[in-house]
């Protein structure tokens, strides 16, 4: 069989890393932080052997990488205040922000354009990628989900603990609401505060069932998700209560044909002594008929043997 541990969803292709961005943010500010000053300093000692281009050019350089760490917003403030570092150093006349050559202004005006379009590209390709990345993290996830309900005679539980590690929750909780209150399904871990509510849909009895999840904060993309593979959930409780409904009704034709069995048996074994003492009875009620006294006595020690029998 196929171990349901092997195609449980995993958090190696967990959907959201929500500190990503923010993390790439962070890297993207530190490299403009030690690269702008770096570079500047190179260019300063080399201005006198280094053109006004080459200097936007390295610049430029900057800004891509900046751009590809940390997306668009950080590579224009790393165009905006490029453009100031090298007017400022590198411009006639150095160490002010007047530019007396308009090729100058030019120059620096199609630099931060630049800069800015890069930006803007690069983002996009990292949202394009990103988005990608998540969408076939969505199908694993999902994928391994049906591999686990078709290789798992009783994938509940197995799926609810799943959900723990593919969505880094520290709880999950399958409820069926019943006239009488709620029923606990399968359960992993513990839901605490923020809980999610998804709908499962209704069981085959009307019951209406819930997944609760809790102690992340989850995206609108996180909640899509769990949506899908909370209704591959319910196709999973769906066929565990048809399986064990099954289950059931198989024992129960398993003993319905052993008690035929029985009482067919029986009926045969009584068949026989009982029409026996009947038709001695009914001789012996019969007035019309002089039974000799030793006749009387076999007749009597016959049925008295039939019914010990």
């Amino acid at each position: 069989g196929v171990d349901p541990a092997s195609s449980a969803p995993r958090r190696d292709v967990a959907v959201h890393r929500p500190h990503r961005h923010r993390r790439r943010t962070l890297w993207a500010i530190a490299l403009l932080a030690v690269g702008l000053p770096l570079l500047t300093a190179v260019l300063y000692v080399l201005r006198e052997r280094v053109s006004l281009s080459t200097d936007l050019l390295l610049f430029l350089v900057l800004v891509m990488v900046v751009a590809m760490v940390g997306g668009r917003l950080v590579a224009t403030v790393a165009a905006v205040v490029s453009a100031l570092v090298v007017n400022w150093f590198f411009v006639e006349p150095l160490h002010t922000l007047i530019i007396d050559d308009i090729d100058d202004v030019v120059a620096l005006a199609v630099f931060v354009v630049v800069g800015l379009v890069v930006g803007a590209l690069v983002d996009r390709v990292a949202a394009q990628a990103a988005a990608a990345n998540r969408t076939r993290a969505e199908a694993a996830i999902l994928a391994r989900a049906a591999a686990l309900i078709a290789a798992d005679p009783d994938p509940v539980d197995h799926l609810v603990a799943a959900v723990l590690d593919a969505f880094n929750v520290t709880g999950a909780r399958v409820l069926q609401v019943h006239a009488g209150g709620d029923e606990v399904v399968a359960e992993a871990g513990e839901v605490v505060s923020p809980e999610y509510s998804i709908d499962i849909g209704l069981s085959p009895t009307g019951d209406p069932r819930t997944l609760l999840v809790g102690g992340r904060v989850l995206t609108a993309d996180d909640q899509r998700v769990l949506t899908a593979l909370a209704g591959q959930l319910g196709v999973a409780i769906d066929r565990q209560v048809m399986r064990r409904d099954s289950r059931r009704a198989e024992e129960l034709a398993t003993i319905d044909r052993t008690r035929t069995a029985l009482l067919r048996t029986v009926s045969h074994d009584l068949r026989t002594p009982l029409a026996t003492i009947k038709a001695l009875a009914s001789g012996l009620l019969d007035r019309s008929v002089a039974w000799p006294p030793e006749q009387l006595a076999e007749m009597h020690a016959t049925i008295d043997e039939e019914a010990d029998r």
